[in-house]
């Protein structure tokens, strides 16, 4: 039956089957042209992806440096800071360096003798100003800071210590700031020794009149010690206080 179905199929389709050879020459001729345009389409695509690669190479190269001069404009900005915050608590504690003591001299030559160097501190700067508005001040007597200067300079140090540490102490530039925070360090301690030393020996500070409140005064400088991880400096002190 199907031999049959096929001879039928043959017979009703013959002019068909013998004119399908003539109708397929020249078919490989258009089989490679169509293949070589894919080719040169393939090309075309692969040229897109390399160059797509490559910009996006040099994206990421450009975003990378800017990644970096970013945080060297950090860095550079964080050591300005660091430098400027030393100088100004060299001034304000009157410390002397090479870079400044020929023109402080000759600022002292023409305006006289130098004013207390925090007279104007909690007009120019915020660093804990305000929340000592409310707090008690005293003053531990002659040559002595009184005890809100001396947490101001304590707190400007400390500042100075926290940028250093962020930015990384092994930077060259704060390596070469190192003699000069060493001296800041020494002066605060200095002034701080000599209020504890005042508040100690005396039977009551200038700022009250009572045991209470030299024994108030007592506490904020201890206190000041403490914050500045310095307790060891000031049961030194204590005991030296205890001998006399």
């Amino acid at each position: 039956e199907l031999n049959k179905e096929l001879l039928d199929l043959v017979n009703e389709n013959y002019s068909d089957f013998l004119t399908l050879g003539s109708s397929l020459q020249g078919g490989e001729e258009r089989v490679e042209e169509v293949r070589v345009g894919l080719l040169g389409f393939r090309r075309d695509v692969e040229g897109l992806k390399n160059k797509v690669h490559e910009r996006r190479r040099e994206v990421e190269e450009l975003l990378g440096e800017k990644i970096r001069v970013g945080k060297q404009i950090q860095l550079g900005r964080g050591l300005l800071e660091v430098e400027g915050r030393v100088r100004e608590l060299e001034a304000r504690l009157m410390v002397k360096t090479s870079s400044n003591e020929d023109e402080d001299q000759s600022l002292r030559s023409q305006s006289g003798p130098e004013p207390n160097a925090d007279t104007n501190a909690t007009e120019d700067d915020g660093d804990g100003s305000e929340e000592d508005e409310d707090e008690a001040d005293f003053h531990l007597g002659p040559g002595t800071s009184n005890t809100s200067q001396l947490k101001r300079h304590a707190e400007r140090y400390m500042y100075i210590q926290k940028v250093v540490q962020r930015l990384g102490p092994q930077h060259p530039f704060l390596v070469k700031l190192q003699d000069r925070i060493i001296r800041l360090r020494q002066t605060v301690l200095l002034d701080l020794n000599n209020a504890l030393k005042a508040a100690v020996q005396s039977a009551a500070p200038t700022g009250g009149n009572n045991d209470q409140d030299r024994g108030r005064a007592l506490m904020k400088v201890l206190a000041i010690y403490r914050d500045m991880g310095e307790a060891e400096e000031a049961l030194k002190i204590l005991r030296e206080g205890k001998r006399l």
